[in-house]
């Protein structure tokens, strides 16, 4: 099992164990027309990070929405929030790598993870912060990006 589809399900799991708060755990498992060299999380590690919240006594409201289509980020996080109540941390934690060079790079290759990337994280924000403020509790959003930030990687040209 990769570190990304693993990270996926300890998150959620770890915050439902050690809160009283309900879980609420959603991401993409939508098909990406490239491949990735990190595997996508699958219905499977939904279905088992479920469990290991409600083994836990948690509540968790879970959907699989491609984080790619902001209608669909905002509907589920709209259903999360009222059915569980509110919402005060978001993790977006979505991402793709491939690695290809600049120069031989097709343009779906970049579309796909500018889409997944960049606009996945940016359609989770936004589907959240309106909940956030309307809580009138404050919050935290915690953004997960990668080491390729801040070191250059051979191949890692996006």
């Amino acid at each position: 099992m990769s570190a990304a589809r693993r990270e996926v399900r300890v998150a959620p799991t770890r915050c439902a164990s050690r809160e009283r708060a309900p879980t609420s755990s959603r991401w993409t498992s939508a098909p990406i027309s490239t491949r990735s060299t990190i595997p996508l999380a699958r219905p499977e590690d939904l279905d088992e990070t479920v469990a290991r919240i409600e083994q836990l006594g948690r509540r968790v409201a879970a959907t699989q929405t491609d984080v790619r289509d902001a209608t669909a980020v905002a509907a589920a996080i709209d259903g999360g929030v009222a059915e569980l109540g509110g919402l005060d941390i978001v993790v977006a934690n979505a991402g793709i790598a491939m690695y290809d060079a600049a120069d031989t790079m097709s343009e779906q290759s970049w579309r796909d993870m500018i889409d997944t990337n960049l606009t996945g994280v940016w359609t989770i924000c936004r589907g959240a912060i309106p909940h956030m403020i309307d809580g009138g509790r404050g919050g935290a959003m915690v953004l997960i990006g990668s080491v390729a930030a801040h070191v250059g990687m051979l191949h890692l040209s996006h």
